[in-house]
């Protein structure tokens, strides 16, 4: 079970980089129409009527659910698996890998 531990903590690493992102292109100014804009709101306006939306859905915390869910359920003596969580979670999954093709 050592190699699932260790897939999951490099899954929760990609999640915070995925956030830290999101976090980074608020204040990360860009060049529009040939003009470099800098401003705080001019760059989150444009970040959030452009690629913001695809961003957070791509960046779902998934292995922090994940976890989550594992140690809620667990501690109750319930698997994961009853509730359809894991196929939740995997289908988020799926999404993340749509990222990198933007």
């Amino acid at each position: 079970d050592s190699q699932n531990t260790t897939l999951s903590k490099f899954d929760v690493f990609i999640d915070c980089f995925f956030l830290f992102e999101i976090c980074v292109k608020f204040v990360t100014g860009a060049w529009i129409e040939g003009v470099y804009h800098d401003k705080l709101c001019e760059i989150g306006y444009r970040y959030a009527t452009t690629s913001l939306w695809f961003d957070v859905l791509t960046s779902v915390p998934v292995a922090i659910m994940e976890f989550v869910a594992r140690q809620n359920f667990c501690a109750s003596g319930v698997e994961v698996e009853e509730f359809g969580v894991s196929e939740f979670i995997n289908e988020l999954k799926i999404m993340r890998a749509l990222k990198p093709l933007r």
